[in-house]
Order: structure tokens, then sequence, then C-alpha cells
């Protein structure tokens, strides 16, 4: 029995990549479905965090932060922007002029 890892193309690991990236996805079915082990594909999606974000000077848990900040910050701005548009709504038939008969 060999000890050696099995070599996966490039192709294959970039797919099975691009599906765990998918919010509704869940990685471990992701590596299940390809007919891998989840901690294969977890090192994967490390390694393509490290590589993708090098330039930015973050580590990959750095920059998953960031985003679950971004993320909290859009959530947080759309709440905004509903309240506003109901407060819109609100005052604009406060100020419609009465029909006369």
């Amino acid at each position: 029995m060999s000890n050696q890892s099995p070599e996966y193309s490039k192709f294959f690991k970039d797919q099975l990549i691009l599906r765990a990236l998918d919010p509704s996805a869940s990685t471990t079915q992701v590596a299940l479905d390809g007919g891998i082990a989840p901690n294969v594909l977890r090192n994967w999606l490390d390694e393509y965090y490290e590589t993708r974000y090098a330039d930015s000077g973050l580590s990959a848990a750095e920059y998953m932060e960031r985003i679950h900040e971004l993320e909290s910050q859009v959530k947080k701005l759309e709440d905004d922007n509903k309240f506003l548009r109901r407060a819109v709504a609100y005052f604009a038939v406060e100020t419609l002029p009465e029909e006369s008969s």
C-alpha cells in the first residue's frame, strides 16, 4: 500500500473549489460528492485563499474575517435602506394634497 497521496488535476481541484465557495454549499458534501476526504478540500481551499489574497497582505483567516465584517455592514445598510424606504412612503402619503369633491 502506497503512502503517496493521489494526484488530482488542476481542473478537478478548481471545480471542487468553485463549488465549495458557493455560500449555500456544504464543504463536506462537496468533497464527498467529488470522492475526496473533506480535509483534502479544506486544504485546497486554504491554499486557494492564501494564494489568491497574498497580494492583499492578509492571511486567509484575516481575509475571511474582513469578508464577515463587510457582509455585516451590507446587512445593516440593507436594513437602513428598507427603513428609509418605509419612511419616505409614509411621509409621501402624509404630504399628498387632499382631493376636493
